[in-house]
């Protein structure tokens, strides 16, 4: 499979995940009693890890997953949490921004110093007790739990299902479709519904549920999916898909190639009976002879989840396409004043209420180009929090970095050119205008200095 057209999607994807890791990274250094963070960057380690695995970059994925090794063994007071444990988290997160910038070229990054010094704060003992089984059992939720967990809920979701093989089926089949099972069967194949459940941070839904099928082809032939393929190619589902199979392996085999596939949450195989294979054209017999469909058993007054699918609120556009759609915009203005100057000479009614009409429209279009242009200042302020940190680690000062009106829009292009003169202001602010920690104390000054940084 190529994965190439998911690289640009990876890398924005990628920048966003590192940019909640290092937030909550610096919220937790403010206060380490709150693993509220600690949860929050594990299940972004987590997210990057499954993503990177997916793409084949194994470096990504291997420290990623020391990381997250580290921030189970915090979370559940395994292992001390301190000053040296946040430099080492904050240049793993350096260390895969880099990584993740050189995803297009053949480039390689040593990791193994960062390896080591993730299984040291692994290998030191934490003074605090280690909390019950049954606190831990308590504290935990679901979308925090590690693999391993995860691996054990899959051999148990499977155990059951081999237990009880008459899974509920409400899969209805068309001619063609019915015809294949058959022949399946005939030959002594097993049909199998699989019931897949991604992970609700999945990002890359469309090429997890590609995966998923070409695992399945290699022990099988696909017979129908739920949604459509086209629909699974598109990301016309939630979480949630199946796949109707045979396969002349057993149920264990058919698991294990679809659990390989990193953030599937969840698999339910089911052996499709003969008698379950109900045909779409069948549906009828259901029908009662007023033309009233009958009810289904054990359907009630059940919420049915409906089918429908969700409208896009919004997409994504290259900067590329913005500033060609700009340029054009221009060309069109430029030709509008053109056909005005030269319907001057032409006394004409139409005329005028046409240029009238064309004029008010590239307004309009002026305007809205320029909305999808703007982008909130915070972009670039919310990468200053890290920077100031560094700086004022490096000179053994204490500063509180206090930011304002982050959410005011300005367009991408004067957004790129205040980013650099605002790192020097700071540079320059916590260089020179604020004292080192024990001359602000003579001073009578608290101990912290504050920078402001407002919009």
């Amino acid at each position: 499979m190529d994965m190439s057209e998911y690289k640009e999607v990876f890398k924005t994807e990628s920048e966003e995940h590192l940019q909640q890791l290092n937030e909550s990274l610096l919220e937790l250094e403010r206060d380490m009693e709150n693993m509220e963070h600690i949860n929050i960057m594990f299940r972004s380690a987590h997210t990057l890890k499954g993503m990177a695995a997916t793409m084949g970059f194994t470096t990504i994925a291997e420290l990623t997953h020391e990381m997250e090794n580290v921030m189970d063994k915090i979370r559940s007071h395994k292992a001390k949490l301190d000053t040296a444990a946040i430099d080492t988290l904050f240049e793993c997160l350096d260390t895969l921004e880099a990584l993740v910038e050189k995803v297009d070229s053949d480039e390689e990054v040593d990791i193994s110093h960062l390896q080591c010094q993730l299984k040291d704060i692994m290998a030191e003992e934490c003074a605090v007790a280690t909390p019950s089984k049954k606190e831990t059992e308590q504290s935990a939720s679901e979308d925090e739990i590690s693999e391993v967990v995860a691996e054990s809920v899959v051999e148990t979701v499977s155990k059951s299902v081999e237990e009880s093989p008459s899974a509920p089926i409400d899969i209805e089949f068309n001619n063609d479709e019915q015809s294949a099972i058959d022949t399946a069967q005939k030959d002594g194949a097993s049909v199998i519904v699989a019931k897949i459940s991604l992970d609700e941070g999945c990002l890359l839904k469309a090429a997890r549920s590609t995966l998923v099928m070409r695992n399945i082809s290699e022990i099988g032939d696909i017979i129908k999916t739920v949604p459509s393929v086209d629909d699974l190619e598109d990301e016309k589902f939630d979480f949630d898909f199946s796949v109707v199979f045979s396969t002349q392996n057993d149920i264990d085999s058919a698991k294990t190639k679809i659990a390989n596939v990193s953030e599937v949450k969840g698999v339910v195989l089911s052996p499709l009976g003969v008698a379950e294979t109900a045909q779409t054209d069948k549906t009828a017999e259901e029908k009662t002879s007023s033309g009233k469909t009958k009810p289904k058993a054990g359907a009630g007054g059940a919420v049915k989840r409906t089918d429908a699918i969700k409208s896009v609120q919004s997409v994504r556009v290259s900067i590329e396409r913005l500033d060609n759609l700009m340029n054009l915009v221009g060309e069109l203005i430029i030709n509008k004043i053109r056909l005005n100057q030269l319907a001057s000479e032409i006394d004409a009614k139409n005329l005028d209420e046409a240029l009238a009409n064309l004029d008010r429209l590239t307004n309009e279009i002026q305007t809205e180009v320029m909305e999808s242009r703007m982008v909130p200042i915070d972009q670039i302020f919310s990468r200053f929090p890290r920077m100031v940190r560094d700086l004022a680690k490096s000179e053994g000062k204490e500063i509180n970095l206090v930011i304002e009106g982050k959410e005011i829009e300005l367009d991408r292009t004067v957004l790129d050119e205040i980013g650099d003169p605002l790192v020097h202001l700071l540079r320059n602010s916590v260089d020179h205008g604020v004292e080192e920690i024990e001359k602000r104390t003579q001073l009578g000054k608290p101990a912290a200095g504050m920078v402001r940084l407002a919009a």
